[in-house]
């Protein structure tokens, strides 16, 4: 053990002594009291664990047990509507999709202006009366004799207008009625037998107008000879002109070269008539 002697004197002193016996000079705090008080103070902070304890599961140390159903019994709810919220989407977009190819109508076709593109959803024939069977007159630009007369548009019947060799060059056709009809569309139908459709001139963009100055559209036909639906913007009128401005040029067909006639099989027109003109 190591002595403690006093500052002044020299005397041994002992352990706790804060004053001197032989002089009373004083000692100060003791540094051996205070290491014990540190030591003291450190020996609080440490947790010995015996063997038992050690090997024990961590559940002996009481540390929180993981959450059970029992005590958040909403987290089957928040699982179920986590799964059902999908299926009822995809459901929902199947018979919207459904619903909506149910509707589609076969075709949509763009009439286009000067100024703008207009794009209608194609018409169906149930709400319509064929036109065209009511046309009182028919003139074009020429004809290709009387069997190619501008009358054979509209005849019902797999015989063609063709022009007199102009290859549809400033070519036109126009339709009138007695009284005024409304329009909804109409269609198109280049030749079908494929000799003719291939060796003859067809109408690519057109011009199709009335009587009324601010009424005007263009539209480019395929080069097809499937029927073709060109919508309009609703009009009522008793004149209906249809002008070619472009072509698309007769080809050779099985080594035999093209005719310089520009052919159209059928053009019909759908709409409602006037009282007056059906009957």
């Amino acid at each position: 053990m190591e002595n403690v002697v006093c500052t002044n004197c020299g005397a041994t002193l002992k352990d706790a002594s804060e004053f001197c016996d032989s002089c009373g000079e004083w000692q100060g705090i003791s540094p051996r009291l205070e290491t014990q008080d540190v030591l003291k103070n450190d020996s609080k902070r440490i947790t010995t664990l015996s063997n038992d304890q050690l090997n024990s599961p961590i559940s002996t140390f009481q540390s929180p047990a993981l959450p059970t159903r029992t005590q958040f019994p909403g987290i089957r709810a928040v699982f179920f509507i986590l799964i059902l919220i999908p299926i009822v989407a995809v459901a929902a977009f199947l018979y919207n999709k459904n619903s909506f190819n149910d509707n589609v109508i076969e075709q949509e076709q763009t009439s286009v202006t000067s100024s703008s593109t207009t794009t209608i959803s194609a018409p169906t024939v149930k709400l319509t009366r064929k036109l065209s069977k009511f046309t009182s007159n028919c003139s074009s630009s020429s004809e290709y004799g009387k069997g190619y007369s501008c009358s054979k548009l509209y005849d019902d019947q797999e015989t063609s207008w063709q022009d007199n060799s102009q290859k549809c060059k400033d070519g036109y056709v126009i339709f009138t009625w007695d009284s005024p009809v409304e329009i909804k569309f109409f269609t198109w139908q280049n030749l079908t037998e494929s000799r003719g459709f291939n060796r003859n001139w067809k109408v690519r963009e057109i011009k199709y107008s009335t009587s009324d100055p601010n009424y005007y559209y263009t539209y480019e036909l395929s080069n097809i000879s499937d029927s073709q639906w060109v919508e309009m913007i609703d009009v009522t009128t008793d004149t209906f002109k249809i002008e070619f401005i472009t072509s698309y040029p007769g080809e050779e067909y099985n080594g035999a070269q093209s005719f310089p006639e520009c052919a159209i099989q059928e053009i019909e027109i759908f709409g409602y008539p006037n009282e007056n003109t059906e009957k």
